[in-house]
């Protein structure tokens, strides 16, 4: 889509990395340390989140758009390209069936300004793909929304997966932040170590139409 945003509205479910994990990894059995653990296992998670393009926790979002997909005036030798550009994409999709997305709602604005919320069996969600796709059920086109910004509004919900090699990463990256908690490190230069780069590099979601794994 041109033009899209996306919010967050909740997060909810357990951090992908316990406390009971930070410490053994830390090294830290000072209860006095726990809130700054705490505190940087919620950073670790949202980096990871930022970088790769998905959730680490259970976490609703809402997807606005200002028009649903046109596809009017598609060339012939274009109609390979045709759910591509039907097909309404959601961010932060894991792969399935090893994590979960729910499409709670879709709603609009129709042209006399009424807001309307379509029937989900006039709608397909295709969890085959990361990012999951939503497209017209067959026989089924998209609805005429108001010309108007945020015209179209998707709610859903995500449930992920943290792979073995995300969760070691989010560690390495946990005892880096806690080793180094100054934001300059005087008469040396701290990087994100090499490993914890190369993780987030595997586990992006940088291409669309990527088979689930």
């Amino acid at each position: 889509m041109d033009s899209y945003g996306l919010q967050l509205l909740s997060t909810a479910g357990p951090e992908p990395i316990s406390l009971a994990q930070a410490q053994l990894h830390c090294r830290s059995d000072q209860s006095e340390n726990d809130p700054e653990l705490a505190l940087l296992i919620k950073a670790v998670r949202k980096y990871f989140e930022k970088w790769t393009n998905q959730s680490f926790t259970t976490q609703t979002y809402q997807l606005t758009l200002d028009h649903f997909p046109n596809y009017m005036g598609l060339a012939l030798s274009d109609y390979n390209r045709l759910w591509d550009l039907v097909g309404i994409r959601l961010p932060k999709s894991p792969p399935i069936p090893q994590g979960q997305v729910t499409v709670q709602s879709i709603t609009y604005v129709d042209t006399t300004g009424t807001p309307q919320t379509m029937d989900p069996t006039t709608y397909n969600v295709d969890l085959t793909t990361v990012p999951v796709r939503i497209t017209p059920a067959y026989g089924k086109i998209w609805p005429i929304a108001r010309y108007q910004a945020g015209a179209v509004q998707i709610q859903f919900q995500v449930i992920p997966v943290v792979d073995e090699d995300v969760l070691a990463g989010m560690l390495l990256l946990l005892g880096h932040w806690n080793e180094h908690r100054e934001g300059v490190l005087a008469g040396t230069y701290a990087e994100v170590p090499h490993g914890i780069c190369s993780i987030l590099a595997l586990n992006s979601d940088w291409q669309y139409g990527s088979k689930a794994g």
